[in-house]
């Protein structure tokens, strides 16, 4: 798989397609997450050992609703 990067205020996210994956879902590489899954249909994450409230405790300030509007906005450019 070919990762991307995603640029934030104040750091550099790693992400790239789940392989075989119907839904589109994104894997999103976090320091300390074992794994982190967006789901563009849902906007949701899914993440281990962290649920979503938690996985957002991990960003400042509005850098993790950013993060999911850039994950959006990458997941309808997959589609054009």
């Amino acid at each position: 798989m070919t990762r991307h990067s995603i640029q934030l205020k104040n750091r550099l996210v790693e992400i790239e397609l789940e392989p075989n994956s119907a839904d589109g879902l994104i894997r999103v590489f976090l320091p300390g997450i074992q794994y982190s899954v967006y789901n563009p249909k849902n906007e949701m994450f899914v993440a281990s050992p962290h649920g979503e409230k938690e996985l957002g405790q991990l960003f400042e300030g509005t850098e993790f609703q950013e993060l999911k509007t850039k994950l959006k906005q990458f997941s309808a450019n997959l589609k054009k």
